[in-house]
């Protein structure tokens, strides 16, 4: 296996998770990360033992549409293995942006706050300003005339 993959990387042709007829990876990401002892790459640096442990939770990314993480190995690893419908989200933007969500949220009125979450922030606000919200608008594009129409949402 190794072998072949030094003659694609001599050949020009790039390395990339082989996929069985469900779209899941087989062994892609695993086979990467082994293969930067002997494959030369300018994609990584510094690749440490623990990156191991961190190249495993790449393992989820067939079973989800949005991956967060702050760990550099995974900010800098982990775009190379999504499919264009999938997104990677820095963990620290996604930090800051559910602050400006919660503090859009707690300036509701108090009776609006007592009726709870689930009533008043069961979708994003309409701003794409939010992260939360463009997300929303990528992965799940027809919740916008599904919930606006039903729901009570703060106008930006």
């Amino acid at each position: 296996m190794l072998q072949r993959a030094k003659q694609e990387e001599e050949r020009g042709q790039p390395l990339l998770p082989i996929k069985n007829n469900l779209g899941v990876p087989i062994g892609g990401a695993g086979l990467y990360f082994h293969s930067l002892d002997t494959l030369p790459t300018q994609l990584l640096r510094n690749v440490k033992e623990s990156h191991t442990v961190d190249l495993a939770y790449l393992y989820y990314l067939p079973f989800c549409s949005v991956f967060t993480s702050k760990d550099n190995f995974h900010m800098q690893i982990g775009p190379l293995f999504l499919d264009p419908e999938q997104s990677f989200v820095n963990g620290i933007d996604l930090k800051e942006d559910l602050k400006r969500l919660n503090a859009l949220y707690s300036a509701l009125p108090e009776e609006v706050l007592k009726t709870g979450l689930s009533n008043f922030a069961n979708v994003p606000p309409e701003d794409t300003s939010y992260l939360t919200t463009r997300l929303w608008d990528k992965h799940l594009p027809a919740w916008r005339s599904l919930f606006l129409a039903a729901y009570w949402l703060p106008r930006s």
